[in-house]
């Protein structure tokens, strides 16, 4: 049985003091709000182009795979797997986790190998859940990860549609790491381990939503595979710049922070 870390188990003591009963309930005295944007390519949308492939040839050009490495919806420019994440300051104490996350504390996330990719491209995994690597292609897979903190691993997964190895990652990470399959070069995802599960990306829309952040204010990083860190967005009706993608976000309680539509020139992508 996986152990609370030691932060985890300070935010339950936190949260009994805050008046939470257990999953499901919450005390008036705590206040939460939601996070959420838009991201828009502000330029002619990229065509996404075939995967060369040179590997699994009978079985990978079924479902031919495509360039992942940015995706634009061409009908409303909105860019997926923008990655945002709330990220704690240097002796800052973890946020108390709203009852809601209660249920998924102890989920499994898997990252499986299907039509000669990972799925999903961006996994989102916190320090109390366990990863579990799938293959559902007929041919087999290896899931190389290129982490900093937690120990890298390189699994070999057979295939048809079995699971493989399930394992838990105990330390944060503190940007997406990637992963990759060296039997199949171009397979890439990438892996963002955090002990809060205040995350999330961009949808095939380019929305995001990271749901039920404590009110007050918080420092929030932006990455995208390709792009790296996020580092300007609009705030607050004036342009906010960081060279890291980290910025000071003010969450209301009781409400939507909505940052609205953040535009990323076709020049953060070069």
């Amino acid at each position: 049985m996986t152990q609370f870390p030691g932060r985890i188990v300070a935010v339950l003591v936190a949260a009994t003091a805050l008046g939470f009963s257990g999953p499901g309930t919450c005390s008036h005295a705590a206040e939460w709000g939601h996070l959420k944007a838009r991201f828009a390519f502000d330029g002619t949308v990229p065509q996404r182009e075939k995967i060369l492939l040179n590997k699994d040839e009978e079985v990978c050009s079924k479902n031919h795979p495509l360039d992942e490495d940015l995706i634009v919806n061409p009908e409303n420019r909105g860019i997926q797997n923008v990655v945002v994440w709330l990220e704690l300051k240097r002796g800052e104490s973890l946020p108390a986790i709203h009852p809601s996350y209660a249920e998924t504390e102890r989920a499994e996330v898997l990252l499986t190998n299907r039509h000669c990719r990972f799925e999903p491209r961006i996994a989102l995994l916190r320090t109390t859940q366990t990863l579990v690597l799938g293959n559902e292609d007929p041919v087999a897979h290896s899931t190389v990860a290129f982490l900093t903190y937690n120990q890298p691993f390189n699994y070999g997964i057979p295939p048809a549609g079995r699971r493989g190895v399930a394992f838990n990652l105990s330390k944060v990470e503190t940007k997406p790491a990637q992963i990759s399959c060296p039997i199949h070069s171009w397979m890439k995802a990438f892996l963002l381990v955090q002990d809060h599960p205040y995350m999330a990306a961009s949808d095939t829309d380019g929305r995001l939503m990271i749901h039920d952040v404590p009110a007050g204010d918080w420092t929030f990083r932006f990455w995208h595979e390709k792009a790296g860190y996020i580092t300007s967005i609009p705030l607050d009706g004036k342009k906010a710049e960081d060279k890291k993608g980290r910025f000071t976000l003010t969450i209301r309680g009781g409400t939507d922070t909505d940052l609205g539509e953040i535009p990323l020139n076709p020049t953060v992508f070069e």
